[in-house]
């Protein structure tokens, strides 16, 4: 399972911030030191979390390409060869308001805390670590409201199954503005499930910034067409930055529950990420020192708790690199 966090400042993932990159090859890498402490016993570990290449190159002013490859992960020929691929796709600009992308790509689940790059995050909720798949093969159209506003839609595997199961999402979302400082990403999601019906999905993604502190604000509510309750399972989440110079200042929580009634006629939960049942609160906070004025070289210091490990505390310490190795 892979270690919860707290996130960093990071822009909105979708297609309308990556296409602004500029054309380069980079690498990224995160080293940790975890130390677990349960009921008196102090267990550490060391280890690369992460190790990215990531590629991002225009073409031409309308076919835009971008890859990232997880290089610490094993790959799984006999499944899925692209298992440690989170990005391989191509986007066309049919015009100057309307994109279409085809390849592997994140799936569209409105929510800060979700659309975090996972090299960021230190700990998550029990929502995202539930979720089978992130990032999956499909396409999508984008379109440009108005200046700073998008409506997305997608088709692709659905989060809750393993790849190559036949089971598909449909996505829509949208990445705008309130005002100027209420930044949104919501979404409506129609989620397959093996055997369990559809799931629903509604996230709603708020960030607000005041100068130096940015608040995050989640609401993802999840539900099948037979509960009794549509708003019976759902995650709250806030996270809080603020920065001081080289430092930002960082703390998270979530808040998620799902009613015990929300199963079908054979005892199985509708929603596999929060089962039927189950109440979760998890916690932390940490500072981040960015010494360069780039800060594409971070120190971290974090440390979180969860209700289902109640006994049981983390402290994490670590760097993280990320460098450009060429421009194209």
């Amino acid at each position: 399972m892979r270690r919860l966090a707290i996130a960093a400042i990071v822009l909105i993932s979708s297609f309308c911030a990556y296409a602004q990159e500029e054309d380069r090859l980079w690498i990224e890498a995160r080293w940790n030191f975890d130390q677990e402490i349960s009921e008196g016993k102090w267990n550490g570990e060391a280890r690369a979390d992460f190790l990215n290449l990531q590629l991002s190159k225009h073409f031409s002013d309308k076919i835009y390409f971008r890859f990232r490859q997880r290089l610490v992960n094993k790959i799984d020929f006999n499944h899925d060869i692209l298992s440690a691929t989170d990005f391989l796709w191509v986007t066309w600009k049919a015009t100057p308001k309307l994109s279409f992308t085809l390849g592997k790509q994140p799936i569209f689940i409105g929510g800060y805390e979700y659309d975090a790059a996972p090299i960021d995050v230190y700990y998550w909720g029990k929502f995202c670590l539930g979720l089978r798949q992130y990032y999956a093969p499909g396409i999508s159209a984008d379109y440009e409201v108005s200046p700073g506003q998008h409506i997305a839609v997608q088709v692709n595997e659905s989060s809750l199954v393993d790849p190559y199961t036949g089971r598909f999402s449909y996505n829509i979302e949208w990445s705008g503005k309130l005002f100027p400082w209420w930044n949104t990403l919501w979404s409506m999601n129609i989620l397959e499930n093996e055997d369990r019906g559809n799931l629903g999905i509604v996230s709603l993604g708020n960030r607000m910034i005041f100068g130096p502190l940015a608040v995050d604000l989640d609401f993802i509510n999840r539900a099948s067409r037979r509960q009794k309750n549509y708003l019976s399972d759902w995650s709250a989440i806030t996270k809080i930055i603020y920065n001081v110079g080289h430092f930002d200042l960082c703390s998270k929580a979530g808040y998620e529950k799902n009613s015990a009634e929300n199963v079908d006629a054979d005892g199985l939960t509708y929603d596999i990420t929060v089962p039927a049942g189950e109440e979760y609160i998890y916690a932390g906070a940490g500072i981040e020192c960015f010494p360069l004025k780039e800060r594409n070289l971070r120190l971290h210091l974090a440390y979180y708790w969860d209700s289902d490990h109640n006994h049981r505390h983390n402290v994490v310490l670590g760097v993280t690199y990320k460098f450009t190795l060429t421009k194209l």
